[in-house]
């Protein structure tokens, strides 16, 4: 019983110190916030995410890839563009049922389909 409440306290340690880099220095990306504060109260472990972009090269693809790398350039995420053309798609694409070109995934869930604005990208991977 007393090993469960030390590793506690040390994952309450851990997840206190990240709060205070992430979110009160403000070194953080709104997607990642959403995170940290839900990680912080549970007090677990943080893991970067993984943001995948399907693009099919377009100008409206290059400017949602660009939009994502934006908001989350100061967390550390992983961000893929998945590209796929004609009618070949890509693996992963298919195993997400992507049904719009682009489409934005985290950790292998479909967030977003279209074309997001800046506060839109914002406002949808803080969710995440």
């Amino acid at each position: 019983m007393n090993d469960i409440v030390f590793y506690t306290g040390i994952i309450g340690l851990i997840g206190a110190v990240i709060w205070d880099m992430k979110i009160e220095r403000g070194a953080h990306c709104p997607a990642c916030k959403g995170m940290i504060e839900k990680i912080y109260r549970k007090g677990v472990s943080i893991m970067a995410r993984r943001i995948e972009v399907f693009t099919a090269g377009c100008p409206v693809c290059k400017d949602t890839l660009n939009i994502v790398r934006d908001v989350t350039k100061a967390c550390g995420c992983e961000v893929i563009e998945r590209r796929c053309s004609g009618d070949v798609c890509c693996d992963e694409a298919v195993k997400y049922a992507v049904r719009t070109i682009p489409t934005i995934a985290v950790d292998g869930v479909v967030v977003f389909e279209g074309r997001p604005t800046l506060e839109q990208a914002r406002t949808i991977l803080a969710r995440w």
